[in-house]
């Protein structure tokens, strides 16, 4: 039996770990509320963190860069609300400004910003200064990482006066559906840094954002070796083999993650991620079926192709267009769901028959 012996418990243990450590981790708690109109950052350190809360407008005015502009009738918005709570829906373009006071005669400054939903162009009294992804119509862009932007000594007035103003290409979908995009979100990070040490707050930032990708990965590679290490002595135990391409996938899965971290949004790595999950779903099948001695049926076959093919569905509806967003969701979700529902019914109905391998098994796959 695959699970009996003294390797039982240690893949038990090994497979519970890789599935916690899997889960999403808890949020960063949110900033201090700053005035957007009055921003004092005459204490400026290693960094500022800007916000929640900004002047918001939409529509789209090259004017609204200005300094000197009247923004007194824009909105005040908070990062940790959706623009539709404030009845902003269905946008292509809009504009987020802040007021900032440095000290006089500042420089070595530069603007980072992560985690932004659609594409950006970012101004400094006026002059553009950088821009992220293509800001001139609005479609599908997430910049997962941090990208940091010099601001010129020149453009602080004397008085270390600096207007920021972000014009934004609204995405077509957020996280409540199509017309529900908000670019600076509660997880986004407006920061003021030094230029000097903007490379190393991007490794930082990096590394930070990533490690658990890199953990899980790495765990599960190691893992897969072992696996592949006893399917070679054992040739007789495929399920060896199915758990060897499912960790091979999972690990395949986190590192490629790694590289969308980077690649914001870009088609190749977010497909390539796609494969490995499908890889991940049906392996998971295989597995389960081998250590539950089932015979490959039909419909265990079309559920292991579905599954395959169901995590191409999301990258596919987000690049097609809005029309495709919802059918994109429930393609991905639902064979996925019914997987999860089925494999725990198998394994309890053979683990009420007393098979120990699906008792070892119930448990993780609950995790999942």
């Amino acid at each position: 039996m695959l699970w009996n012996g003294p390797f039982r418990r240690r893949w038990s243990l090994l497979f519970l770990a890789v599935c916690l450590v899997a889960l999403p981790a808890f949020p960063s708690t949110a900033s201090p509320a700053q005035n957007p109109r009055n921003v004092d950052a005459t204490s400026f350190g290693s960094s500022v963190h800007l916000g929640p809360d900004w002047l918001f407008h939409p529509g789209d005015n090259q004017a609204w860069a200005a300094p000197n502009f009247d923004d007194s009738q824009w909105k005040v918005v908070s990062s940790n609300r959706l623009l539709p709570d404030y009845g902003y829906r269905d946008l292509k373009h809009g504009w987020y400004r802040m007021h900032i006071h440095l000290r006089p005669g500042t420089s070595d400054l530069s603007i980072g910003l992560q985690t932004i939903a659609g594409s950006y162009q970012i101004y400094a009294n006026s002059i553009l200064i950088g821009s992220s992804g293509d800001a001139s119509h609005a479609h599908f862009f997430f910049q997962a990482s941090l990208r940091t932007f010099p601001i010129p000594h020149k453009l602080l007035d004397p008085d270390g006066n600096l207007v920021l103003a972000i014009r934004v290409a609204m995405g077509p979908v957020g996280s409540r559906g199509p017309g529900n995009s908000t670019p600076i979100q509660a997880g986004s990070r407006v920061i003021l840094l030094p230029t000097s040490s903007a490379a190393q707050q991007i490794t930082e930032s990096m590394l930070h954002s990533t490690l658990q990708d890199w953990i899980v990965g790495c765990f599960s590679l190691l893992i897969a070796i072992v696996a592949a290490a006893l399917y070679g002595t054992l040739r007789n135990r495929p399920e060896y083999l199915a758990c060897t391409v499912l960790l091979l996938a999972i690990s395949g899965s986190y590192f490629i993650g790694i590289l969308q971290f980077n690649s914001n949004g870009a088609l190749l790595p977010t497909t390539t991620r796609a494969f490995m999950n499908g890889a991940l779903y049906a392996a998971m099948i295989e597995f389960v079926r081998l250590v539950l001695r089932l015979p490959r049926r039909r419909w265990l076959v079309a559920c292991q192709l579905t599954c395959f093919l169901a995590p191409f569905a999301q990258p596919i509806a987000q690049n097609v267009g809005v029309f495709f967003y919802y059918p994109g969701f429930v393609l991905y979700f639902l064979p996925i769901g019914i997987i999860f529902i089925v494999l725990p019914a198998l394994l309890a109905r053979s683990s009420w028959s007393g098979n120990r391998e699906a008792c070892v098994l119930l448990p993780t796959i609950l995790i999942q």
